[in-house]
């Protein structure tokens, strides 16, 4: 054998020769039922650390994943009601367009003019004013 082989095998048979000279002190100090004592303890308290990382770890993945449900749900109420309140005026227009082109109320007199708008207003719950411009710059309208 080297020098280096030779000096770590006197390293490693001192470190060796020194560990029960560390339980001997352990021995001398602690009374047999304490030295029972503690190496139960700390089983214990290793074990409950353990459970208590899994059980930690596992309430994060729970809550991580009703986190997430919640939030695709959010997301598919929010498309929805965006989706309608964004249609119903598009229905709107449509409506009085095909009542405009279909001559159904004449836009001169007033009286139905207004019963027109006003009816439509009842029908839409979200509508507040109901309007008709004109391509030659007449706007009509009507509020209930």
């Amino acid at each position: 054998m080297n020098d280096g082989n030779k000096r770590n095998f006197e390293e490693k048979r001192i470190a060796a020769s020194a560990l029960p000279s560390v339980f001997q002190r352990m021995a001398a100090r602690f009374s047999l039922p304490q030295l029972f004592s503690f190496s139960f303890m700390a089983q214990f308290l290793l074990a409950a650390g353990l459970i208590a990382i899994l059980l930690f770890r596992g309430g994060q993945e729970a809550v991580d994943i009703l986190l997430k449900e919640m939030r695709q749900e959010v997301l598919e109420r929010v498309h929805e009601q965006l989706s309608r309140h964004m249609k119903e005026p598009v229905r709107f227009n449509r409506l009085n367009a095909d009542a405009l082109d279909a001559q159904l109320f004449d836009l001169s007199a007033s009286f139905t003019r207004e019963r027109y708008f006003v009816s439509h207003i009842r029908a839409f719950p979200d509508v507040a004013m109901a309007f008709i411009g004109l391509p030659d710059g007449s706007f009509y309208g009507g509020t209930p």
